[in-house]
């Protein structure tokens, strides 16, 4: 197997005396969950429609990012998740567990079953796992959707149900950003009105920070217009979002220090 290779390359451990497991830290699992939003808010559902699908068969199902690391999991036990290092945080790509259902469909980029002794780690032999790697938007893969119980209640069968539920969530993905896109450009035609119907320059600058903070998804955009650095006579214009409504009467007029100056110092972002 390829994945057999790559372990070795790796130098994963085909016979340790008990799997470890690696876990990034408490830090790092945050920013995968905050990265992975999402991902998560549609992949969740349908995880736990296939637990419910499975009924009281031993089992786990695992969302895991593009590196191999946990997400979010669910299945007939908690204790069984923990027993099996499949809780949030827990790094399942080839390199840190061996060929596996998640790092191997993410490493190969294609559904697999892993079934038994195809498990490069001696210690995972009695287990099944059907894996499905999840794209995004653009095409490229985000991560995984896996299946894990033992050979006794596998079945590679339930691959057709994982790889069909990872597509899913993938066009789910593609088109809530096909709905974003078009939203983005509404609000672009919709600034482009606004801009041509303005009367006065400050009036101009005010719609352009009203909609650039808009078409970003800020809470807070500033713009300054300045000649000569002349800052008595800027036009600066300030657009808050409702999170920061209670600042919008805040009229206090850059005086030429801080970002401002070193923005117009160096002419560029």
């Amino acid at each position: 197997l390829e994945s057999w290779t790559r372990c070795r390359d790796a130098r994963v451990d085909p016979r340790p005396e008990r799997q470890t497991f690696r876990r990034v830290s408490p830090e790092d699992l945050e920013r995968r969950l905050k990265a992975n939003g999402e991902l998560l808010e549609i992949a969740r559902p349908h995880a736990e429609w296939l637990t419910a699908l499975l009924g009281q068969v031993p089992h786990v199902v695992s969302v895991v990012d593009r590196d191999g690391v946990v997400l979010a999991s669910t299945g007939t036990a908690p204790a069984l998740r923990e027993a099996c290092g499949r809780l949030p945080g827990y790094d399942w790509s080839e390199a840190a567990m061996g060929t596996n259902g998640a790092g191997t469909a993410l490493a190969a980029d294609q559904p697999v079953a892993i079934v038994g002794p195809r498990h490069f780690c001696q210690v995972w032999h009695d287990a099944t796992c059907v894996a499905a790697p999840i794209h995004g938007p653009d095409g490229g893969v985000i991560g995984a959707l896996d299946l894990t119980t033992s050979v006794a209640d596998g079945s590679p069968e339930r691959l057709a149900v994982v790889a069909h539920i990872a597509h899913t969530v993938g066009q789910d993905l593609a088109r809530r950003h096909a709905r974003q896109d078009t939203g983005r450009v509404r609000r672009l035609a919709e600034a482009s009105l606004g801009i041509n119907s303005t009367l006065s320059l400050r009036d101009l600058v005010q719609v352009i920070t009203e909609q650039a903070r808009e078409l970003i998804g800020a809470h807070m955009a500033v713009t300054g217009q300045t000649v000569s650095e002349n800052w008595a006579q800027m036009i600066d214009c300030v657009s808050l979002s409702d999170k920061y409504a209670a600042w919008r009467t805040y009229a206090e007029k850059p005086d030429g220090s801080g970002i401002y100056a070193e923005v117009c110092r160096l002419n560029r972002p």
